[in-house]
């Protein structure tokens, strides 16, 4: 089983393709289209995937349910602002909802494990910062991650706007926040403080 990361797919949601960076599909089913099969070209079935929040825009649980089943993995959803469909007690095809998730990931760099920490805004703080854990958060759609890299090393945007609309392996977000470090004094300072 491999793991792979996420968020703000946005399905359905019209206005996206032009907000912010715009995004590059000529409308919203060629959009939900190509991230359905990004998504399926890298989890298979088996696969673990975290998708952290603003999943879909309709008011139609039915559609919702039937969107989620398309996408392939044991999937683990973390709560966006953009997700009110896919309240109470329905899975919608998810193995959870959540808040907050945490995870453990290999710094292939480092050939160490790290806590990973999972929320759908960016965070000034998160459990084991101090230590060496990494935050994954979404929202964002690229904009903030010069901010975030400057200010707190160890974090990435996984909204699929930042990731090639597709979602990333573990390997993949261990070697992407790796190379946003502008030293190496986080790695110094929490060379002996490994997650377990």
């Amino acid at each position: 089983m491999n793991k792979f990361i996420c968020s703000d797919h946005h399905l359905d949601h019209e206005r996206i393709l032009v907000l912010g960076k715009g995004r590059p599909f000529d409308n919203i089913n060629q959009m939900n289209e190509a991230l359905i099969t990004n998504h399926n070209a890298v989890v298979k079935p088996e696969d673990y995937v975290i998708m952290a929040g603003d999943f879909i825009f309709t008011n139609d649980t039915v559609r919702a349910e039937k969107m989620v089943r398309r996408f392939n993995g044991h999937k683990t959803f973390v709560w966006g602002n953009h997700d009110k469909v896919l309240r109470g007690n329905n899975n919608f095809g998810f193995q959870s909802k959540v808040h907050y998730t945490e995870d453990d990931i290999d710094d292939v760099v480092n050939k160490m494990s790290r806590k990973l920490c999972v929320f759908h805004y960016p965070m000034y703080s998160w459990n084991k910062q101090r230590r060496g854990a990494w935050q994954a958060y979404g929202h964002c759609h690229g904009s903030v991650v010069p901010i975030m890299d400057a200010m707190f090393p160890g974090t990435w945007d996984i909204g699929v706007d930042n990731n090639d609309f597709k979602p990333l392996s573990y390997e993949d977000l261990a070697i992407k926040i790796r190379t946003t470090y502008k030293g190496q004094a986080e790695d110094r300072r929490h060379k002996d403080n490994v997650s377990k």
